[in-house]
């Protein structure tokens, strides 16, 4: 309050919301500090004890990018300066950036050999390198600079752990908790060692104490968390990993632990849920095939698992996977479309990318440029390009992933001038009733929908073309039917629901492949209680057969998740597009969902339908 009023008194003085910001950060206020450095930089942007504080305070927040970011200017304020190389390298082991991480320590001890922090951190991230010898060097090089250092005593103390040296371990935490006796750390890892040695009932005492002294600590909350699942107090265990999943979404720790809680409970689907997406959240040193065959297990288990959910974790995998290194390295140095055929099979034959690319859209750039790069390959080198399955294969996948991401790769000109001769080609063979290349067929499907072609009904025999056939012919007639059966309620005379249609009418996106469908459908007041709403008490005797109304259902991916999560439920789903929702009604009935009626209407003359509903859901919708 005191500081408040002193940056009233002094407006224009940049120390006194540092100062503010050095209390919030010592409160653990992390958000608040960054705020008050803030301020202090708008008054001062050069201000660089400001710039690293920032930067230590969004590094308590985990935005450890961001932080990364403040360091970096202040760099170019004080390029010599210690703290700022050591505190960056700390956040770059935040977003495993290691080898930069030991660089930047390096830098701060040639500039300080006796920068107890410094040898901290670079033990970190040595330990994370699976170095443990040498990061046990620097600690003890820390701890002979500072002998009290209790941050070098206590991450030792871990690495003893790592090495399953219990009693060493323990007399090392022990030594922290004589030098400083709230040091959340040292008990948090008493836990650990207590736990290893089977004192259970001491390993939850130490977590205790360490969540008594730092209450947000999120290590010792899923540790406490993990022995609460054991022993059989798993709701507890709920309670705590889901505030730690408030405070740090992307701890995967935290999601396995809360999976645990959840299974134990009896309550599997959202178990299921949880660990879906813990598993893109976990991200190897290593490419791990064992990885690779649990998302291709989970992607072959239809309704298990949302491949959108998963993608991310999935690009991230194959990014590491060492022949899609080495063609992304080579491609972007020399992109040359040629050499990624001759020198690349085992990117296209790698099963786990030729999966997701069926199901959803790549959005990773690197990926998308290196899947541009195969496709122009394949069309200007289709005569050099040796006919086989693999290939096929690859080329089927292929022109599935732009089939569905609505052609948005771009194309040459060189590309263009190919293609009229590949169309002109294919054209004159099925006039003549010749024999066609199928490779040359998935060429083409990679750049132009088949259904385009007056040709495409000929390869309805084609066994090579099956799936491209259904894709991209089969269900675009199937649709077309469905979209004249289709009900309307009212015109759609406004000027921006009528841009709106004709986008969609178009394009009508996403043309999802799989979704995740709830096993087990529930009531209205169940739901209430699973996640916890704060809702009157009228609402827990809402209908036991709800009417539900999704309001700007697109292709229908929100619609058949809903219809499969209410017991009982009736769907109206309405949308602007025809082709949308002629698409959302063939997914219904390929997933055997009933219980949705589709209507081709505005959301903006809704008032038409003269019917009350117990749920309406609306998302995505403002254009």
């Amino acid at each position: 309050n005191l500081g408040e009023q002193l940056i009233k008194q002094f407006p224009s003085d940049p120390n006194i919301p540092n100062i503010l910001g050095i209390l919030n950060y010592n409160l653990e206020e992390f958000g608040a500090a960054v705020g008050n450095y803030r301020r202090a930089l708008v008054l001062e942007p050069s201000y660089t004890e400001a710039l690293i504080n920032l930067g230590n305070a969004l590094k308590g927040e985990r935005k450890f990018k961001s932080a990364i970011f403040w360091y970096q200017n202040a760099l170019v304020i004080k390029k010599d300066y210690p703290e700022i190389y050591s505190n960056l390298a700390g956040a770059l082991h935040g977003v495993n950036c290691l080898a930069n991480a030991v660089k930047s320590c390096r830098r701060a001890l040639v500039l300080n050999p006796n920068y107890a922090n410094a040898y901290n951190n670079i033990s970190n991230s040595l330990r994370k390198l699976d170095q443990c010898e040498s990061a046990l060097n620097y600690y003890e090089k820390a701890i002979q600079i500072k002998p009290n250092d209790v941050i070098s005593k206590s991450n030792m103390g871990y690495i003893l752990l790592d090495q399953g040296r219990l009693k060493e371990a323990t007399r090392s935490f022990q030594d922290v908790l004589i030098l400083t006796p709230s040091y959340a750390e040292a008990y948090n890892g008493m836990g650990t060692a207590y736990k290893q040695t089977g004192k259970d009932e001491c390993a939850l005492r130490s977590y205790g104490f360490a969540l008594i002294v730092r209450p947000n600590f999120r290590d010792a909350k899923i540790n406490r968390s993990l022995m609460l699942a054991e022993a059989g107090d798993s709701k507890v265990a709920e309670g705590l990993c889901r505030d730690v999943i408030i405070r740090d979404p992307n701890f995967v720790e935290a999601y396995n632990s809360l999976g645990l809680a959840l299974h134990n409970l009896a309550r599997y689907e959202e178990a299921i849920t949880v660990y879906s997406r813990a598993i893109p959240l976990y991200q190897p040193k290593n490419y791990s095939s064992g990885l690779a065959d649990l998302y291709l297990y989970l992607l072959g288990i239809r309704g298990l698992v949302s491949p959108q959910q998963l993608c991310p974790g999935i690009i991230n995998l194959l990014k590491i996977n060492v022949d899609i290194v080495f063609a992304l390295t080579e491609y972007r140095e020399a992109p040359n479309a040629k050499y990624l055929i001759e020198k690349f099979p085992n990117v296209r034959q790698n099963p786990l990318l030729l999966k997701i690319m069926e199901l959803c859209p790549i959005t990773d750039l690197d990926i998308e440029e290196l899947l541009k790069g195969f496709r122009r390959a394949f069309l200007l080198h289709s005569v050099d390009t040796k006919k086989s399955i693999e290939n096929l294969h690859f080329q089927t996948a292929l022109a599935s992933q732009c089939f569905i991401n609505e052609y948005i790769y771009d194309t040459s000109a060189e590309e263009l001038e190919r293609l009229t001769i590949l169309e002109e080609k294919l054209d004159l063979q099925f006039a003549n009733g010749d024999d066609f290349c199928s490779q040359e067929i998935a060429c083409l499907a990679s750049y132009k929908p088949l259904h385009l072609f007056k040709w495409s009904n000929s390869l309805k025999s084609n066994q090579e073309l099956k799936g491209l056939f259904a894709t991209q012919i089969k269900n675009v007639e199937y649709e077309r039917d469905l979209s004249g059966k289709i009900s309307a309620i009212g015109q759609i005379n406004d000027r921006v629901s009528q841009a709106v249609r004709d986008q969609y009418e178009a394009n009508p996106y996403p043309r999802w492949i799989a979704t995740r469908l709830p096993l087990d459908p529930i009531t209205i007041p169940q739901l209430i209680k699973v996640v916890n709403l704060r809702v009157p008490g009228t609402a827990t005797v809402l209908a036991e057969a709800p009417n539900i109304l999704v309001a700007g259902c697109g292709t229908g991916q929100h619609a058949v998740q809903t219809a499969r999560r209410f017991k009982n439920s009736k769907v109206t789903a309405v949308d602007l597009s025809r082709t949308s929702l002629a698409y959302a009604q063939r997914k219904a009935i390929e997933l055997g969902v009933e219980n949705i009626n589709y209507y081709h209407a505005d959301i903006l003359t809704l008032g038409q339908l003269s019917s009350t509903f117990d749920i309406i859901e609306c998302a995505g919708v403002l254009h």
